[in-house]
């Protein structure tokens, strides 16, 4: 639901795998999807997860984007009623739907709801860029969650645990990322409203390369490890 989404280690290493197998289909989504579509998927995700570095992040890219109000759409907490308050577009309300339903899941949801994404969006390629970017979401909004947990811990001095031991090594590594994560940001505040399409196409497909460098090595030890 729309509590806060951590890693334990097992599920981080798992959950990286396959984020590598979507890896080349995260990064060309941004250019079989609008960028309404995929800001769409990127904050209906986000509602339920909880991430403020995805908030600062996609609700800006969501505004870019040309989204009428990226703010809410982020905090329905997936609510498909409030969703439906937003727009009328039955494509963007298809995706928070299968969005849903992903979250609900853990993962690729039922066949029922594949379909009847792929009934709306029309090309099994633009339902897997959907897909993709539900994988990428669920990424960078439970990474973002497990950092914080983790400097909750050091600042408050629990640190007699498996979970911060993780933590450690957790930070270590996605610190840095989530570093640039902040700068792009505030730096995205500059940007217009609704700007030209190959803006929002550009950084989705930079954002994807980026997020590859750190998703890769990860991804791949949980392949070697068994963790799929």
């Amino acid at each position: 639901g729309a509590n806060m989404s951590i890693w334990t280690w097992k599920k981080c290493l798992a959950d990286h795998y396959q984020v590598l197998t979507y890896m080349p289909k995260i990064i060309l989504s941004p250019l079989v999807l609008t960028p309404s579509e995929v800001e769409t998927v990127h904050l209906t995700m986000n509602s339920m997860i909880s991430c403020p570095y995805c908030t600062d992040l996609h609700t800006n890219l969501g505004r870019i984007a040309g989204l009428t109000d990226p703010f809410t759409l982020n905090s329905c907490k997936g609510e498909l009623k409030a969703i439906e308050k937003l727009t009328t577009n039955e494509k963007l309300l298809a995706i928070s739907e299968y969005c849903i339903a992903f979250h609900a899941a853990g993962g690729p949801p039922s066949t029922k709801h594949a379909d009847k994404l792929l009934s709306v969006l029309g090309t099994p390629s633009r339902c897997t860029g959907v897909t993709s970017l539900c994988w990428f979401l669920h990424w960078g909004g439970t990474s973002g969650n497990t950092l914080n947990d983790f400097y909750s811990r050091l600042f408050s001095l629990r640190v007699a645990s498996a979970q911060f031991a993780f933590g450690v090594v957790f930070g270590l590594w996605y610190t840095p990322l989530f570093a640039v994560i902040v700068g792009v940001s505030k730096a995205l505040t500059a940007l217009p409203t609704k700007g030209p399409k190959v803006i929002s196409q550009g950084l989705g497909v930079v954002l994807g390369v980026v997020g590859s460098v750190w998703i890769v090595p990860v991804g791949v030890l949980g392949g070697l490890m068994g963790f799929r």
